[in-house]
């Protein structure tokens, strides 16, 4: 099985206890590419079959090598090996799960473990999680966020970068760190050369309210809108713990209002996964009531009066592509959005087949070209631009 063009995850997958064929196709059903697969060895390389069954990938979580004590333990090596040999051959083998959130002291460690991986296995990559912006200096480890996530570029080597952001305040404003936070990792990942992966919220947990459908598809565009090439969310089964609640799959195994709602977002990215994948992230720019750092635009024309989040891309063939994002949770808005004087047109690539449509003349005013587009709550449209 082929790796998947644009990866849609989750954390907190089935418990191995209730693992069954029937929850891994329900988890293909949401159009989710990698489950994540833990347990005994055993547990987790049926749970592989079921994947493979269902058409999607594994993530192995394998206690054997989750932990960074690991290279201090005699014959370290022959535990990477004997965990790479159990699953490496599995044709629905999607990586290997290192650890989440590591403080940068453990960086040289992780170093290691994904040095020998690579060594052992370098089709499957290594996995590991960042904490987000708002994390103290005593968990990062570093004085800064950018210092903690550039000495993890540069120790570690990973194979691309993954964090979380719990943004969705329960009865106060959200999270203003959460556009610094794209924007940090969107630059030192193009630095690197490296995908990213953000790690959404689902679930209502401690101060974190209970998604809407507008929450979750803000969440994901504006994860779009900054160039990721992943999207994670916490979480997909609800644990029995604290005040988690509402997960996309209750504790009891039952679907929430979240299910459908993830099912239609993913299947609708996943058709978009072969544009997304062949884009270039080359700016962010914020309307009104959309905050966050502008870069200097590419192909749009500023400023924008309108609560629009607007990534700007390239293409491998010098195609300019857009991605509009409603900033506004509570209304649909009709996007006019000004464009550089040298597009003539646009295309619309279809959420429901992934095909780009007819080409559409933009609208000239005194300003320029204009691209217009009605968006949902929260919701987004990729658009292609043509000179």
């Amino acid at each position: 099985m082929s790796a998947p063009l644009f990866p849609i995850t989750f954390w907190c997958g089935v418990p191995p206890e209730r693992a069954t064929p029937g929850r891994y196709r329900e988890i293909a059903e949401a159009g989710f590419s990698i489950a994540q697969v833990s347990g005994s060895k055993e547990q987790i390389r049926r749970q592989l079959d079921w994947c493979y069954d269902a058409g999607i990938t594994g993530m192995v979580i394998d206690g054997r090598i989750v932990s960074t004590e690991l290279p201090s333990r005699p014959g370290w090596k022959d535990t990477v090996r004997a965990v790479v040999a159990e699953y490496r051959e599995h044709p629905a083998l999607w990586g290997y799960f290192v650890l989440d959130e590591p403080s940068a002291q453990q960086f040289p460690a992780l170093a290691q473990i994904v040095a020998e991986l690579r060594a052992q296995d370098p089709v499957h990559p290594a996995y590991i999680n960042l904490f987000p912006n708002y994390a103290n200096e005593q968990q990062l480890g570093t004085k800064t966020y950018e210092e903690h996530v550039r000495q993890y570029l540069a120790v570690v080597k990973p194979p691309l970068v993954s964090y979380d952001h719990y943004a969705l305040m329960e009865g106060e404003p959200d999270r203003p760190e959460y556009f610094p936070n794209l924007e940090t990792v969107r630059r030192l990942s193009l630095e690197a050369g490296l995908d990213f992966w953000q790690i959404i919220l689902s679930t209502a947990l401690h101060v974190y309210r209970n998604p809407t459908e507008a929450d979750l598809r803000w969440q994901v565009w504006t994860t779009l809108a900054y160039g990721a090439k992943g999207i994670s969310y916490f979480t997909y089964w609800t644990p029995d713990a604290e005040n988690f609640r509402n997960g996309i799959i209750d504790p009891f195994g039952e679907r929430t209002e979240h299910y459908a709602q993830v099912r239609l977002i993913n299947r609708e990215i996943r058709q978009l996964g072969p544009t997304l994948r062949g884009l270039t992230s080359v700016g962010v720019v914020h309307g009104s009531g959309a905050s966050g750092r502008d870069a200097r635009p590419r192909h749009v024309v500023t400023p924008i009066t309108q609560p629009l989040v607007v990534g700007e891309f390239d293409g491998p063939d010098g195609q300019a592509a857009i991605i509009l994002v409603n900033a506004e949770l509570c209304a649909s808005i009709h996007a006019r959005l000004t464009v550089k004087p040298q597009f003539r047109h646009m295309r619309v690539v279809s959420r429901v087949t992934g095909n780009a449509g007819g080409q559409t003349p933009l609208s000239q005013t005194a300003e320029g070209p204009v691209v217009a587009a009605w968006l949902a709550p929260g919701d987004g449209t990729l658009v292609l631009l043509q000179e």
